[in-house]
Protein backbone atom coordinates (compact mmCIF):
# COMPACT_ATOMS: atom_id res chain seq x y z
CA UNK A 1 0.00 0.00 0.00
CA UNK A 2 2.93 2.46 0.27
CA UNK A 3 2.67 3.01 -3.58
CA UNK A 4 -0.56 4.06 -3.70
CA UNK A 5 -0.06 6.34 -0.45
CA UNK A 6 3.40 7.41 -2.16
CA UNK A 7 0.95 8.18 -5.86
CA UNK A 8 -1.47 10.45 -3.49
CA UNK A 9 1.60 12.16 -2.04
CA UNK A 10 2.67 13.19 -5.66
CA UNK A 11 -0.05 14.04 -6.77
CA UNK A 12 -1.26 16.28 -3.68
CA UNK A 13 2.54 18.28 -4.05
CA UNK A 14 1.08 18.65 -7.69
CA UNK A 15 -1.99 19.68 -7.17
CA UNK A 16 -0.39 22.24 -4.69
CA UNK A 17 2.02 23.47 -7.73
CA UNK A 18 -0.69 24.17 -9.75
CA UNK A 19 -2.62 26.34 -7.23
CA UNK A 20 0.36 28.52 -6.80
CA UNK A 21 0.63 28.49 -11.38
CA UNK A 22 -2.88 29.13 -11.52
CA UNK A 23 -4.70 30.57 -8.39
CA UNK A 24 -1.48 33.13 -6.97
CA UNK A 25 -3.72 36.09 -6.04
CA UNK A 26 -0.89 38.50 -5.26
CA UNK A 27 0.03 40.07 -2.49
CA UNK A 28 -1.53 42.94 0.09
CA UNK A 29 1.31 44.54 -0.24
CA UNK A 30 2.16 45.30 3.36
CA UNK A 31 3.46 42.52 5.57
CA UNK A 32 4.45 40.52 3.07
CA UNK A 33 6.19 42.92 0.84
CA UNK A 34 7.87 44.29 4.04
CA UNK A 35 9.69 40.98 4.83
CA UNK A 36 10.51 40.92 0.32
CA UNK A 37 12.36 44.08 1.52
CA UNK A 38 13.90 43.08 4.28
CA UNK A 39 15.50 39.69 2.59
CA UNK A 40 16.70 41.66 -0.03
CA UNK A 41 18.61 43.70 2.24
CA UNK A 42 20.09 40.85 4.45
CA UNK A 43 20.86 39.81 0.65
CA UNK A 44 23.03 43.20 0.94
CA UNK A 45 24.16 43.05 4.15
CA UNK A 46 21.79 45.29 5.98
CA UNK A 47 19.58 44.48 8.95
CA UNK A 48 17.40 46.74 10.96
CA UNK A 49 17.71 45.69 14.59
CA UNK A 50 15.19 48.04 15.45
CA UNK A 51 12.54 45.96 13.59
CA UNK A 52 11.29 43.20 15.17
CA UNK A 53 10.62 41.62 12.00
CA UNK A 54 14.32 41.96 11.36
CA UNK A 55 14.72 38.63 13.99
CA UNK A 56 12.25 36.56 12.01
CA UNK A 57 15.51 34.97 10.34
CA UNK A 58 13.70 31.72 9.19
CA UNK A 59 11.79 33.98 6.53
CA UNK A 60 14.03 36.08 5.77
CA UNK A 61 16.97 33.62 5.43
CA UNK A 62 15.68 31.89 3.03
CA UNK A 63 13.87 34.58 0.97
CA UNK A 64 17.20 35.78 1.14
CA UNK A 65 18.63 32.68 -0.41
CA UNK A 66 15.98 32.38 -2.91
CA UNK A 67 16.75 35.93 -3.79
CA UNK A 68 20.57 35.12 -4.80
CA UNK A 69 19.73 32.01 -6.49
CA UNK A 70 17.16 33.29 -8.11
CA UNK A 71 16.41 36.81 -8.14
CA UNK A 72 13.92 38.83 -6.86
CA UNK A 73 10.87 36.99 -8.29
CA UNK A 74 7.36 36.03 -7.74
CA UNK A 75 8.88 32.64 -8.25
CA UNK A 76 11.52 33.36 -5.68
CA UNK A 77 9.48 34.90 -3.21
CA UNK A 78 6.97 31.96 -3.46
CA UNK A 79 9.35 29.09 -3.53
CA UNK A 80 10.52 28.71 0.24
CA UNK A 81 7.17 29.15 1.80
CA UNK A 82 5.89 26.57 -1.46
CA UNK A 83 8.62 24.06 -0.06
CA UNK A 84 7.96 24.24 3.37
CA UNK A 85 4.02 23.44 2.70
CA UNK A 86 5.16 20.39 0.45
CA UNK A 87 6.82 19.56 3.57
CA UNK A 88 3.82 19.64 5.59
CA UNK A 89 2.18 17.13 3.26
CA UNK A 90 5.40 15.02 3.28
CA UNK A 91 4.93 15.03 7.25
CA UNK A 92 1.30 13.68 6.78
CA UNK A 93 2.40 11.05 4.53
CA UNK A 94 5.16 10.01 6.81
CA UNK A 95 2.56 9.50 9.54
CA UNK A 96 0.16 7.28 7.80
CA UNK A 97 2.05 5.84 4.05
CA UNK A 98 0.96 2.66 5.15
CA UNK A 99 -2.65 3.86 4.38
CA UNK A 100 -3.84 5.06 1.03
CA UNK A 101 -6.53 6.10 2.70
CA UNK A 102 -5.41 7.73 5.78
CA UNK A 103 -3.28 9.81 3.72
CA UNK A 104 -5.70 11.16 1.72
CA UNK A 105 -8.04 11.64 4.54
CA UNK A 106 -5.91 13.60 6.50
CA UNK A 107 -4.44 16.07 3.50
CA UNK A 108 -8.24 16.38 2.57
CA UNK A 109 -8.69 17.99 5.93
CA UNK A 110 -6.13 20.02 6.02
CA UNK A 111 -6.70 21.68 2.97
CA UNK A 112 -10.51 22.07 4.32
CA UNK A 113 -9.24 25.27 5.69
CA UNK A 114 -8.74 27.86 2.79
CA UNK A 115 -6.19 29.59 4.63
CA UNK A 116 -4.18 27.04 4.90
CA UNK A 117 -3.88 26.34 0.77
CA UNK A 118 -3.64 30.14 0.63
CA UNK A 119 -1.05 31.01 2.31
CA UNK A 120 0.91 28.10 1.04
CA UNK A 121 2.74 30.25 -1.03
CA UNK A 122 2.85 33.24 0.89
CA UNK A 123 5.87 35.02 2.09
CA UNK A 124 4.93 35.32 5.60
CA UNK A 125 5.99 33.66 8.63
CA UNK A 126 2.55 31.68 9.01
CA UNK A 127 3.54 28.36 7.18
CA UNK A 128 7.34 28.61 8.76
CA UNK A 129 5.38 28.19 12.50
CA UNK A 130 2.95 25.73 11.04
CA UNK A 131 5.65 23.53 9.54
CA UNK A 132 8.14 23.71 12.21
CA UNK A 133 5.60 23.16 15.18
CA UNK A 134 4.06 20.10 12.91
CA UNK A 135 7.67 19.01 12.59
CA UNK A 136 8.34 19.21 16.11
CA UNK A 137 5.06 17.50 17.08
CA UNK A 138 5.64 14.53 14.54
CA UNK A 139 8.85 13.65 15.69
CA UNK A 140 7.73 13.32 19.43
CA UNK A 141 4.99 11.72 18.37
CA UNK A 142 6.87 8.95 16.63
CA UNK A 143 9.56 8.54 19.35
CA UNK A 144 9.97 4.94 20.12
CA UNK A 145 12.25 3.66 23.41
CA UNK A 146 15.78 4.41 23.30
CA UNK A 147 15.76 4.10 19.56
CA UNK A 148 17.79 7.38 17.86
CA UNK A 149 16.55 8.92 21.11
CA UNK A 150 19.33 11.54 21.05
CA UNK A 151 18.74 12.61 17.23
CA UNK A 152 15.12 12.49 17.71
CA UNK A 153 15.82 15.33 20.55
CA UNK A 154 18.39 17.30 18.36
CA UNK A 155 15.11 17.73 16.04
CA UNK A 156 12.64 18.05 18.36
CA UNK A 157 14.21 20.88 20.13
CA UNK A 158 15.75 22.63 16.95
CA UNK A 159 12.42 22.74 15.16
CA UNK A 160 10.63 24.00 17.99
CA UNK A 161 13.46 26.81 17.84
CA UNK A 162 12.84 27.47 14.39
CA UNK A 163 9.52 28.60 14.67
CA UNK A 164 10.74 30.29 17.84
CA UNK A 165 12.64 32.58 15.08
CA UNK A 166 10.05 32.74 12.79
CA UNK A 167 6.97 34.13 15.39
CA UNK A 168 6.20 34.53 18.27
CA UNK A 169 2.79 32.51 17.84
CA UNK A 170 4.93 29.49 18.65
CA UNK A 171 4.08 30.54 22.83
CA UNK A 172 0.07 28.86 21.62
CA UNK A 173 2.10 25.11 21.51
CA UNK A 174 3.28 25.35 25.00
CA UNK A 175 -0.31 24.75 26.63
CA UNK A 176 0.55 21.39 24.27
CA UNK A 177 3.67 20.38 25.31
CA UNK A 178 2.99 21.33 28.90
CA UNK A 179 0.50 18.77 28.71
CA UNK A 180 2.77 15.90 27.49
CA UNK A 181 5.27 16.75 30.01
CA UNK A 182 3.45 16.59 32.80
CA UNK A 183 1.65 13.41 31.18
CA UNK A 184 5.00 11.49 30.45
CA UNK A 185 6.24 12.41 34.19
CA UNK A 186 3.66 11.15 35.95
CA UNK A 187 4.02 7.74 33.61
CA UNK A 188 7.62 7.97 34.95
CA UNK A 189 8.68 8.15 31.11
CA UNK A 190 10.92 11.39 30.39
CA UNK A 191 13.31 9.60 27.78
CA UNK A 192 11.70 12.44 25.31
CA UNK A 193 12.53 15.29 27.36
CA UNK A 194 15.94 14.23 28.89
CA UNK A 195 17.80 15.41 25.73
CA UNK A 196 15.37 17.56 24.30
CA UNK A 197 15.10 20.16 26.87
CA UNK A 198 19.29 21.20 27.22
CA UNK A 199 19.17 20.82 23.97
CA UNK A 200 16.45 23.74 23.58
CA UNK A 201 18.18 25.72 26.40
CA UNK A 202 21.62 25.60 24.21
CA UNK A 203 20.11 26.61 21.42
CA UNK A 204 18.41 29.57 23.60
CA UNK A 205 21.60 30.85 25.22
CA UNK A 206 23.31 31.00 22.15
CA UNK A 207 20.57 32.74 20.59
CA UNK A 208 20.42 35.64 23.50
CA UNK A 209 24.47 35.40 22.80
CA UNK A 210 24.46 36.35 18.95
CA UNK A 211 21.97 39.04 19.78
CA UNK A 212 24.20 40.29 21.93
CA UNK A 213 27.00 39.76 19.83
CA UNK A 214 24.99 41.76 16.72
CA UNK A 215 23.00 44.41 18.91
CA UNK A 216 24.58 44.76 22.24
CA UNK A 217 21.57 43.99 24.05
CA UNK A 218 20.48 39.96 24.18
CA UNK A 219 16.81 41.39 24.26
CA UNK A 220 16.69 43.16 21.33
CA UNK A 221 14.12 41.17 20.20
CA UNK A 222 11.41 41.80 22.51
CA UNK A 223 12.73 45.22 23.14
CA UNK A 224 12.01 45.83 19.41
CA UNK A 225 8.46 44.00 19.68
CA UNK A 226 7.91 46.54 22.71
CA UNK A 227 8.61 49.52 20.81
CA UNK A 228 7.05 48.22 17.71
CA UNK A 229 3.73 47.67 19.64
CA UNK A 230 0.42 50.05 18.57
CA UNK A 231 -2.52 49.70 19.54
CA UNK A 232 -5.09 48.16 17.38
CA UNK A 233 -8.37 46.07 17.68
CA UNK A 234 -6.33 43.07 19.22
CA UNK A 235 -4.84 44.81 21.57
CA UNK A 236 -6.85 42.92 24.42
CA UNK A 237 -4.65 44.34 27.39
CA UNK A 238 -5.76 47.64 26.64
CA UNK A 239 -9.18 47.71 25.21
CA UNK A 240 -12.29 47.52 27.45
CA UNK A 241 -12.66 44.06 29.70
CA UNK A 242 -15.90 43.53 27.89
CA UNK A 243 -14.15 42.88 24.27
CA UNK A 244 -11.73 40.85 25.60
CA UNK A 245 -14.84 38.43 27.65
CA UNK A 246 -16.10 38.53 24.26
CA UNK A 247 -13.14 37.23 22.53
CA UNK A 248 -12.81 34.71 24.83
CA UNK A 249 -16.00 33.35 24.96
CA UNK A 250 -17.54 33.74 21.44
CA UNK A 251 -15.54 35.73 19.42
CA UNK A 252 -12.96 33.07 18.68
CA UNK A 253 -16.00 30.36 18.71
CA UNK A 254 -17.47 32.47 15.86
CA UNK A 255 -13.72 32.68 13.80
CA UNK A 256 -13.23 28.80 14.41
CA UNK A 257 -16.83 28.50 12.67
CA UNK A 258 -16.70 30.63 9.98
CA UNK A 259 -13.28 29.02 9.10
CA UNK A 260 -14.68 25.80 9.42
CA UNK A 261 -11.98 25.03 12.15
CA UNK A 262 -14.57 23.87 14.57
CA UNK A 263 -15.31 21.55 12.34
CA UNK A 264 -12.06 19.26 13.91
CA UNK A 265 -13.45 19.61 17.50
CA UNK A 266 -16.84 18.82 16.74
CA UNK A 267 -15.53 15.90 14.90
CA UNK A 268 -13.20 14.75 17.70
CA UNK A 269 -15.98 14.80 20.42
CA UNK A 270 -18.10 12.65 18.19
CA UNK A 271 -15.25 10.23 17.50
CA UNK A 272 -14.20 10.00 21.34
CA UNK A 273 -17.48 9.08 22.31
CA UNK A 274 -18.47 6.87 19.56
CA UNK A 275 -15.48 5.11 20.68
CA UNK A 276 -15.99 5.16 23.81
CA UNK A 277 -19.18 3.42 23.40
CA UNK A 278 -18.02 0.69 21.32
CA UNK A 279 -14.61 -0.33 22.17
CA UNK A 280 -13.47 -2.91 24.65
CA UNK A 281 -9.37 -2.93 23.63
CA UNK A 282 -8.15 -0.24 26.24
CA UNK A 283 -5.21 0.07 23.82
CA UNK A 284 -7.23 1.75 21.36
CA UNK A 285 -9.30 3.40 23.91
CA UNK A 286 -5.53 5.02 25.21
CA UNK A 287 -4.62 6.00 21.71
CA UNK A 288 -8.33 7.70 21.32
CA UNK A 289 -8.11 9.70 24.29
CA UNK A 290 -4.42 10.81 23.37
CA UNK A 291 -5.45 12.19 20.48
CA UNK A 292 -8.22 13.66 21.54
CA UNK A 293 -7.02 15.22 24.22
CA UNK A 294 -4.24 16.64 22.04
CA UNK A 295 -7.27 18.35 19.72
CA UNK A 296 -8.67 19.61 23.13
CA UNK A 297 -6.33 21.43 24.45
CA UNK A 298 -4.51 22.73 21.38
CA UNK A 299 -8.31 24.26 20.92
CA UNK A 300 -8.75 25.35 23.91
CA UNK A 301 -4.80 27.23 23.91
CA UNK A 302 -5.76 28.88 20.57
CA UNK A 303 -8.27 30.46 22.39
CA UNK A 304 -7.16 31.48 25.60
CA UNK A 305 -3.70 31.48 25.67
CA UNK A 306 -1.85 34.98 25.24
CA UNK A 307 0.51 36.44 22.16
CA UNK A 308 1.85 38.68 25.25
CA UNK A 309 5.02 37.87 27.89
CA UNK A 310 3.88 41.00 29.92
CA UNK A 311 0.44 41.50 29.96
CA UNK A 312 -3.25 38.76 28.96
CA UNK A 313 -3.68 39.64 25.36
CA UNK A 314 -4.94 36.55 23.10
CA UNK A 315 -4.43 36.43 19.62
CA UNK A 316 -6.63 38.86 16.47
CA UNK A 317 -9.36 37.11 15.22
CA UNK A 318 -7.03 36.13 12.10
CA UNK A 319 -7.12 32.61 11.36
CA UNK A 320 -3.54 32.53 9.74
CA UNK A 321 -1.94 33.09 13.26
CA UNK A 322 -3.77 29.52 13.93
CA UNK A 323 -2.72 27.69 10.89
CA UNK A 324 -0.04 25.81 12.48
CA UNK A 325 -2.73 23.62 14.39
CA UNK A 326 -4.34 22.34 11.25
CA UNK A 327 -1.99 19.56 10.41
CA UNK A 328 -1.64 18.96 13.97
CA UNK A 329 -5.73 18.31 14.68
CA UNK A 330 -5.82 16.36 10.47
CA UNK A 331 -3.39 13.78 11.78
CA UNK A 332 -5.15 13.73 15.28
CA UNK A 333 -8.72 13.08 14.44
CA UNK A 334 -7.38 10.65 11.34
CA UNK A 335 -5.64 8.70 14.14
CA UNK A 336 -8.85 8.49 15.80
CA UNK A 337 -10.49 7.09 12.87
CA UNK A 338 -7.57 4.90 12.31
CA UNK A 339 -8.28 2.91 15.48
CA UNK A 340 -11.91 2.68 15.41
CA UNK A 341 -13.49 -0.67 14.34
CA UNK A 342 -15.62 0.88 11.74
CA UNK A 343 -17.28 -0.50 8.38
CA UNK A 344 -15.62 0.33 5.26
CA UNK A 345 -19.03 2.47 4.43
CA UNK A 346 -18.08 4.37 7.16
CA UNK A 347 -14.79 4.95 6.14
CA UNK A 348 -16.20 6.35 2.60
CA UNK A 349 -18.86 8.58 4.80
CA UNK A 350 -16.13 10.18 6.04
CA UNK A 351 -14.06 10.71 2.62
CA UNK A 352 -16.88 11.86 1.46
CA UNK A 353 -17.80 14.03 4.48
CA UNK A 354 -13.91 15.46 3.88
CA UNK A 355 -14.47 15.82 0.42
CA UNK A 356 -17.52 17.74 1.18
CA UNK A 357 -15.43 20.08 3.59
CA UNK A 358 -13.62 21.32 0.71
CA UNK A 359 -15.72 23.60 -0.68
CA UNK A 360 -14.75 26.77 1.68
CA UNK A 361 -11.09 26.35 -0.22
CA UNK A 362 -13.05 25.89 -3.84
CA UNK A 363 -14.89 28.52 -3.34
CA UNK A 364 -11.96 30.82 -2.42
CA UNK A 365 -9.85 30.00 -5.35
CA UNK A 366 -12.51 31.34 -8.06
CA UNK A 367 -13.74 34.09 -6.22
CA UNK A 368 -9.76 35.67 -6.52
CA UNK A 369 -9.59 35.04 -10.05
CA UNK A 370 -11.89 39.01 -10.86
CA UNK A 371 -8.92 40.11 -8.64
CA UNK A 372 -6.84 39.66 -11.68
CA UNK A 373 -3.63 39.86 -10.39
CA UNK A 374 -1.95 38.78 -13.62
CA UNK A 375 -2.91 42.05 -15.39
CA UNK A 376 -2.11 43.96 -12.29
CA UNK A 377 1.38 42.43 -12.24
CA UNK A 378 1.99 42.80 -15.95
CA UNK A 379 1.35 46.42 -16.02
CA UNK A 380 4.01 46.98 -12.64
CA UNK A 381 6.42 45.61 -14.74
CA UNK A 382 5.80 47.58 -17.81
CA UNK A 383 5.89 50.59 -15.62
CA UNK A 384 8.73 49.52 -13.97
CA UNK A 385 10.95 49.20 -16.45
CA UNK A 386 9.67 52.42 -17.79
CA UNK A 387 10.81 54.30 -14.72
CA UNK A 388 14.50 52.84 -15.25
CA UNK A 389 14.84 55.34 -18.02
CA UNK A 390 13.67 58.11 -16.04
CA UNK A 391 13.84 60.24 -12.89
CA UNK A 392 10.24 60.77 -12.59
CA UNK A 393 8.63 60.47 -8.98
CA UNK A 394 5.74 58.60 -8.41
CA UNK A 395 3.21 59.35 -5.07
CA UNK A 396 0.68 56.41 -4.68
CA UNK A 397 -0.66 54.43 -2.07
CA UNK A 398 1.26 51.87 0.18
CA UNK A 399 0.34 48.64 -1.72
CA UNK A 400 0.97 50.37 -5.36
CA UNK A 401 4.29 51.66 -4.01
CA UNK A 402 5.57 48.31 -2.25
CA UNK A 403 5.06 46.57 -4.83
CA UNK A 404 5.90 48.26 -7.89
CA UNK A 405 9.52 48.65 -5.83
CA UNK A 406 9.45 45.13 -5.43
CA UNK A 407 9.06 44.76 -8.92
CA UNK A 408 11.74 46.78 -10.22
CA UNK A 409 13.87 44.90 -8.16
CA UNK A 410 13.71 47.39 -5.07
CA UNK A 411 15.92 49.99 -7.48
CA UNK A 412 13.31 52.64 -7.13
CA UNK A 413 14.07 53.91 -3.70
CA UNK A 414 13.87 57.56 -3.04
CA UNK A 415 11.37 58.16 -6.38
CA UNK A 416 8.33 56.05 -4.52
CA UNK A 417 6.62 57.64 -2.02
CA UNK A 418 3.45 57.85 0.09
CA UNK A 419 1.10 60.53 0.85
CA UNK A 420 1.97 60.75 4.52
CA UNK A 421 6.12 61.30 3.59
CA UNK A 422 5.40 63.22 0.39
CA UNK A 423 6.96 66.61 -0.13
CA UNK A 424 6.25 68.75 -3.17
CA UNK A 425 10.15 69.67 -3.33
CA UNK A 426 11.18 65.44 -3.95
CA UNK A 427 9.36 65.49 -7.34
CA UNK A 428 12.66 67.44 -9.15
CA UNK A 429 11.17 66.85 -12.69
CA UNK A 430 8.09 65.53 -12.97
CA UNK A 431 5.92 63.73 -10.47
CA UNK A 432 2.87 61.55 -10.66
CA UNK A 433 0.17 60.17 -8.83
CA UNK A 434 -0.38 56.94 -10.00
CA UNK A 435 -3.16 53.79 -9.27
CA UNK A 436 -4.99 50.96 -9.75
CA UNK A 437 -7.95 49.17 -9.04
CA UNK A 438 -6.34 46.14 -7.20
CA UNK A 439 -4.18 48.24 -5.04
CA UNK A 440 -6.67 50.75 -4.47
CA UNK A 441 -8.81 48.03 -2.94
CA UNK A 442 -6.09 46.75 -0.42
CA UNK A 443 -5.13 50.04 0.41
CA UNK A 444 -8.40 51.70 0.93
CA UNK A 445 -7.15 55.01 -0.59
CA UNK A 446 -7.97 56.05 -4.03
CA UNK A 447 -6.43 58.81 -6.37
CA UNK A 448 -9.27 61.24 -5.29
CA UNK A 449 -8.29 60.23 -1.64
CA UNK A 450 -4.83 61.79 -2.64
CA UNK A 451 -6.64 64.47 -4.19
CA UNK A 452 -8.56 66.00 -1.56
CA UNK A 453 -5.32 66.17 0.57
CA UNK A 454 -3.29 67.79 -1.81
CA UNK A 455 -3.71 71.28 -0.48
CA UNK A 456 -1.22 70.08 2.42
CA UNK A 457 1.50 69.01 -0.07
CA UNK A 458 0.28 72.14 -2.09
CA UNK A 459 -0.82 70.22 -5.08
CA UNK A 460 -3.21 70.81 -7.72
CA UNK A 461 -3.24 70.60 -11.41
CA UNK A 462 -3.62 66.99 -11.81
CA UNK A 463 -3.50 65.82 -15.68
CA UNK A 464 -3.15 62.68 -17.61
CA UNK A 465 0.32 61.07 -18.55
CA UNK A 466 2.22 59.05 -20.64
CA UNK A 467 2.29 55.99 -18.38
CA UNK A 468 -1.81 55.98 -19.29
CA UNK A 469 -0.86 54.99 -22.53
CA UNK A 470 1.31 51.80 -21.86
CA UNK A 471 -0.22 50.66 -19.08
CA UNK A 472 -4.28 49.26 -19.13
CA UNK A 473 -5.10 49.41 -15.58
CA UNK A 474 -3.51 51.72 -14.17
CA UNK A 475 -4.43 55.10 -13.92
CA UNK A 476 -1.98 58.41 -13.98
CA UNK A 477 -1.85 62.28 -13.12
CA UNK A 478 0.91 64.27 -13.43
CA UNK A 479 1.19 66.70 -10.16
CA UNK A 480 1.36 70.59 -11.31
CA UNK A 481 3.04 72.91 -8.85
CA UNK A 482 0.18 75.40 -7.62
Amino acid sequence: MRLGSLIVLLVSIALFVINHVLFFGGYFGYDDMHYARLSYNLLHGEMDFADHYSYRWPVLGFTALSYALFGVSDFATALPSLLLSLGILFLVYWHFKHSVYLILLSILLCCSIKWHVFYSDKITPDIYVSFFLFLAWSVYTRFSGDRFVFLNSIIFASSLFLAFLSKGTVLLIIPLLAFYFFRDFRKGDLYKWKYSIPIGLALLVAYLLLCYALTGDPLARFHAISENSYFSSCSYDLLPRSELIHRISLGFIQLAWKESLLNFLIFAVLIWVYGRMTLNEEESKRKINMCFSSVVVLFLSLNFMTFSLTSYSPGCLDLRHYLFSVPIMSVCLVSMIRYLKISWFAKTIFLVAAILMLKPTIDHKVTSIPYDYPGTKQDLLVLADMLMDTEDVILSNTVFVNLLNYYSGFQLDNRLYTPDIFKLDRCGGKCYVLTNWYTEFFSGTTVSTIEENSEQYKLIGLEQSIYTENTKGIYAHRIVEE
